[in-house]
């Protein structure tokens, strides 16, 4: 049998190694954590990293967007229910509905027939003119609005020797020093000159652009901003035309077919380029691709009793229109 010694040797070193596997299994525990939370971190900015760059994709895919559906006409936003598509489905119904309402209306009226179809065919022309009027003069008092506003302030800045803006009263102050025991009313703009005279600015430019009195340029962003504006706008489009123009004596029966007219007229021409109308004179060779015969058939257009509808100037018939050929003899 084993002597005590032998015994007691055999169970130090036994002893040791379980220590010593103790140790060595605690180290990688302490390994084996510092590696999963290093995991884990990874993991974090893995996905901080996706979403910056899904934010980034979806910015770039926006700016891109913008880009290239700015003026053109080619590409349109589907959702949009004024887009010009559904304009021309709009602009044939209101020929097939409105357009044959008024003009009973006006036969009925006394009017001949084709001095009834004149004046509907002069109405919208009308209609038209003064939406594209309108259009433009928003961009245009918008614009100078906006240079109006900031240009009087600039003025009466220029006039003072330090302007009211850049003076820090010790109320306004006081909200962000902390000594304010010794707070006096400061003119920042001294603070933006050197507090040495010896100070040389060597990111001084030679000529300072900047500081020229420039016209800002805001149409391409209110043209966008008009356009996702026109439905609201539409009503007040609508009473100021009818306002100045409608009187007790008129027709009623016109009176829903210019206001579709307005609302055509006006979704047109905030349409980024603007949509406009083709007609035809008497004695031109009868275009089929873009009107639509009347009452005869023909190959020399008579007159026109409605205008095509088109994506923009020189482009595609969007609404076909209507017109009367000569009779044949």
């Amino acid at each position: 049998m084993a002597s005590e010694k032998e015994t007691s040797d055999a169970y130090n070193v036994i002893s040791h190694k379980m220590c010593d596997l103790r140790e060595r299994l605690e180290n990688e525990k302490d390994k084996t954590s510092r590696l999963l939370t290093a995991n884990d971190q990874l993991k974090a900015e893995l996905e901080q990293f996706k979403g910056e760059n899904e934010e980034l994709l979806t910015r770039l895919s926006k700016i891109a967007g913008d880009r290239l559906t700015t003026d053109n006409p080619n590409i349109t936003d589907l959702s949009d229910p004024n887009r010009p598509l559904k304009l021309g489905e709009k602009y044939s119904e209101l020929y097939d509905n409105e357009w044959t309402d008024a003009f009973d209306c006006l036969t009925e009226s006394g009017y001949t027939e084709d001095e009834a179809i004149e004046t509907l065919y002069l109405t919208l022309l009308n209609v038209f003119e003064f939406c594209e009027k309108k259009a433009k003069q928003m961009l245009k008092k918008t614009d100078d609005a906006v240079n109006l506003l900031f240009d009087e302030y600039r003025k009466s800045a220029v006039l003072k020797d330090v302007p009211v803006h850049l003076t820090m009263s010790r109320k306004q102050l006081a909200k962000y020093c902390k000594e304010q025991s010794t707070i006096e009313d400061m003119q920042l703009q001294k603070r933006w000159e050197p507090s040495r005279q010896s100070y040389v600015d060597k990111n001084e430019p030679e000529n300072d652009k900047e500081a020229e009195s420039k016209h800002v340029k805001v149409e391409e962003q209110m043209t966008k901003v008009r356009k996702e504006v026109s439905h609201s706008i539409l009503p007040i489009v609508q009473r100021a035309y009818m306002e100045a123009s409608w009187r007790k004596q008129c027709v009623h029966g016109l009176k829903p077919f210019i206001l579709q007219c307005l609302y055509v007229g006006w979704m047109m021409v905030v349409q980024s380029p603007p949509m406009c109308f083709k007609t035809a004179l008497r004695g031109d060779k009868f275009d089929s691709n873009s009107f639509k015969q009347y009452t005869c058939t023909g190959s020399i257009v008579d007159f026109v009793v409605w205008p095509a509808l088109m994506l923009h100037q020189c482009g595609p018939v969007v609404g076909k229109g209507v017109a009367q050929p000569e009779k044949h003899q």
